[in-house]
């Protein structure tokens, strides 16, 4: 509690730091204030008709205030009177209040009520169970108009939330770089409380700070906005507010305005928490500013770019930024496709969140006890009494315990399967083409060897049809409604069983090539994959094996213990030596954890069973004839394996170069992401 208390004292004393705080909260008061009374909205609705009017009827029946309304709107249209965007906007609340109930009513009777779900039948029917099961309990006649303008808009995401998150990234580089400022990091780390519990103790300081200025700026927001729009109704139903009528409770305005500003302080201590990662690895005053600002832009061009369906609608959804925008969050019940089980995103975006957030403290913790493992190496090699057989089998162990504990690799492990798990999306054949189907039946009929059997009885075959379709040319008219279509349906397997006679005739030339179904192999070795899914664990493996070796290759000189080690009797160089053996452990590893999960999914979902045949019976190979087509998978997945323990060395390389933590990270990556792109 004292080193929390002198923490405090030291970030929070009166100089430039407060100041600046000062001016952020004066901002975003203002700000708050200024969109308050110029609406930038497409309505343009200003404060003072919108008071005007919403009481004018707020006690009269709903029908008979939009009779009234729609009189008044097309007088003060005829007029030019300014009070036409106020009129439209509470016109709109009450329709919002009319259609409530035909909206409740379709989503108890089973319909999707318009919410956001994938459109699979199986998926649908499961939304439209849980929503019927979720809205049974809510009665409509109980919302009510609230004139609740001033709420919808506090609770939207502005330019106040922008404003406070620079007020978040300057509390992070006041309390993690003021040490690398007056050069007192390393005297912190030798003192009795140790580097680790000061970086709890600065954590829990900008916690508390978060805690306290992001809810003053809410509530001043709240005020500003409540007070501007003249709103009271705080019994009413939440649902009464547009764009919340998703809502599955009977939540009153007044809690669910403090459940919104609770969740919104939540979001902002993870956005703080998310800062001090990032100022923790670079220290460097500069650097962490200009590092912070590049990510969120970065990750705010992503959440804003990228639609929230498709392949890439994960990096909208769950993206980091995602914490502070609440209107997304809790507007409703938001159905997301969770392999073919609908889940609440709110849900979801909180179990993703506390993941997250574990993981992040434990890197954190784990950064400011990296020394201590570099140090307690270095004191251990010294007391070392055994042989150099039983040394070299210590350092191995303990490279391994430095990197993966003390430099975060578990937790880098750990990101990885869960990154495979909500990334990956079983392989579905796709074979909405009857051509398609037909080839594959065919295929499974006479899978195996080639012989001249089969070949026969798929000419005999193909004969048959071309003769049914020189007779339906020639005396179609003879045939009744219901022969013709079954022979035009006979008909379409025309074209599957052309091409496999011609993949017969390619198979007779090569020698032991035996009739398999080409697409799930090819999916194994990589090739025509919907998304490039392979390509994309290739890059996520090297980042992995990257981020795990950074550390391990680095951690003597940014710890500056590298001399020490230098100094003991063995040295670096075997040191060096076990690293090297450790990044084959890790690709092997990393291999396992990326690669594993495709092929047992490709090989459930494929024909993937006859790897003993020629490579040859694969045409995008048909050089390839002195291999199985097992021998090539397993070479070509040994190959993946052998490019991540290379990447891995190669961050020796470049750290050896840049030297700085990030920039070893980048640029490793980079540098070995680009031959998988480019190939």
């Amino acid at each position: 509690m004292g080193l929390i208390k002198q923490e405090f004292k030291k970030v929070c004393k009166f100089d430039v730091f407060c100041r600046i705080i000062i001016a952020i909260l004066l901002l975003s008061f203002f700000i708050s204030y200024y969109n308050a009374v110029n609406v930038q909205d497409a309505a343009k609705c200003q404060p003072k008709d919108y008071c005007r009017i919403s009481k004018s009827i707020y006690e009269t029946d709903i029908n008979k205030a939009v009779k009234k309304l729609e009189k008044e709107q097309e007088k003060s249209l005829n007029t030019g009177s300014g009070s036409y965007a106020a009129n439209k906007t509470v016109l709109e609340e009450l329709e919002n209040i009319k259609s409530y109930k035909n909206y409740l009513d379709n989503l108890k009777n089973g319909s999707s009520g318009g919410l956001l779900a994938e459109k699979q039948d199986s998926f649908q029917s499961r939304v439209r169970a849980k929503c019927k099961k979720l809205y049974k309990k809510l009665d409509a006649s109980k919302v009510r108009y609230s004139a609740s303008r001033g709420i919808e808009l506090f609770m939207q995401t502005d330019t106040t939330d922008f404003v406070i998150a620079f007020m978040v990234l300057f509390i992070v580089f006041r309390i993690v770089t003021i040490e690398s400022e007056t050069s007192m990091g390393c005297l912190l780390a030798g003192s009795v409380n140790g580097t680790k519990k000061t970086t709890f103790a600065k954590w829990v300081v900008g916690l508390c700070l978060v805690c306290f200025l992001t809810g003053l700026s809410v509530l001043i927001k709240l005020i500003i906005y409540t007070g501007e729009y003249g709103f009271s109704s705080w019994g009413a139903l939440i649902q009464s507010v547009r764009g919340y009528q998703a809502v599955a409770g009977e939540f009153t305005i007044a809690l669910y305005t403090v459940f919104f500003i609770i969740f919104k302080i939540i979001g902002f201590i993870f956005l703080y928490t998310l800062f001090f990662l990032i100022a923790e690895i670079i220290k460097t005053p500069v650097l962490t500013f200009l590092s912070e600002i590049i990510i969120s832009a970065a990750l705010l061009f992503l959440m804003l770019k990228i639609p929230l369906s498709g392949n890439m609608a994960f990096f909208s959804y769950f993206n980091p930024l995602r914490c502070v925008d609440q209107q997304m969050l809790m507007f409703g019940y938001n159905a997301l496709n969770f392999f073919e089980k609908p889940v609440d995103y709110m849900m979801a975006w909180l179990i993703y969140a506390l993941i997250l957030f574990v993981a992040m403290l434990a890197v954190i913790f784990n950064i400011s006890s990296a020394s201590a493992g570099v140090s307690f190496q270095v004191r251990t090699l010294e007391k070392n009494k055994k042989g150099t057989n039983g040394l070299k089998k210590f350092l191995i162990y303990f490279e391994s315990v430095k990197s993966l504990k003390y430099g975060g690799g578990l937790a880098i492990l750990f990101f990885a399967v869960v990154a495979v798990f909500v990334f990956y999306y079983p392989p579905q054949e796709n074979l909405s083409a009857s051509s398609d189907f037909y080839y594959r039946e065919y295929v499974i009929k006479y899978h195996g060897n080639c012989t001249d059997k089969k070949c026969i009885k798929l000419s005999d075959a193909y004969k048959k049809l071309e003769d049914l379709e020189k007779d339906l040319e020639l005396n179609g008219d003879k045939y009744t409604e219901l022969a013709a279509k079954a022979a035009s349906d006979e008909l379409e397997k025309m074209e599957p069983l052309k091409k496999i006679i011609d993949y017969s005739k390619y198979l007779k030339t090569k020698k032991n090539a035996h009739i398999v179904y080409e697409k799930g192999y090819l999916m194994l070795l990589g090739r025509n994959i919907p998304g490039s899914y392979l390509r994309w664990c290739d890059i996520l493996g090297v980042l992995v094996v990257v981020l795990i070796s950074v550390s391990m290759w680095g951690m003597e000189e940014w710890y500056g213990t590298d001399v020490l080690c230098r100094s003991t009797k063995y040295g670096l160089k075997s040191i060096n030596k076990r690293k090297m053996i450790l990044n084959v452990i890790y690709g092997i590893i990393v291999a396992v954890i990326i690669y594993v999960p495709w092929i047992v999914q490709v090989s459930k979902a494929y024909q993937v069973g006859d790897m003993g045949a020629s490579a040859a019976s694969i045409r995008t190979l048909k050089n390839i004839e002195f291999l199985s087509i097992g021998q090539v998978t397993f070479l070509s997945y040994v190959i993946r394996t052998v490019y991540l323990a290379v990447s891995g060395m190669a961050v020796r390389v470049v750290q050896k170069l840049v030297h700085g933590k990030i920039l070893t990270v980048a640029i490793s990556w980079i540098l070995m992401t680009l031959p998988l792109i480019m190939l």
